[in-house]
C-alpha cells in the first residue's frame, strides 16, 4: 500500500518507483510512512484488502461539500 525508501542517491529513489521496483501506491522518499497521507480512497488492488471501493469512506471521493 505504502512504502519508504531513506537514500541519499537519486538514481536508488528512480529505480525504486521505475517498473522494477515497488509497486505501492505511495512512496516517501526520506520520511516514515507513518502520519499523514493523502486524501485519496486508501485500500489496495491486491490481496491487502477489499480494493480502494470497500473503504468505509470511499463514498467521500465522489461528494463535493457545499454549504447553502
Amino acid at each position: 500500500l505504502s512504502s519508504s525508501i531513506f537514500t541519499k542517491r537519486p538514481d536508488i529513489i528512480f529505480k525504486w518507483l521505475g517498473p522494477h521496483g515497488s509497486d505501492c501506491g505511495i512512496v516517501n522518499v526520506n520520511i516514515p510512512t507513518n502520519g499523514a497521507e493523502i486524501g485519496g480512497a486508501f485500500g489496495g488492488e491486491k490481496a491487502a484488502g477489499g480494493g480502494r471501493e470497500a473503504g468505509s469512506d470511499s463514498w467521500k471521493q465522489y461528494m463535493r461539500r457545499a454549504t447553502w
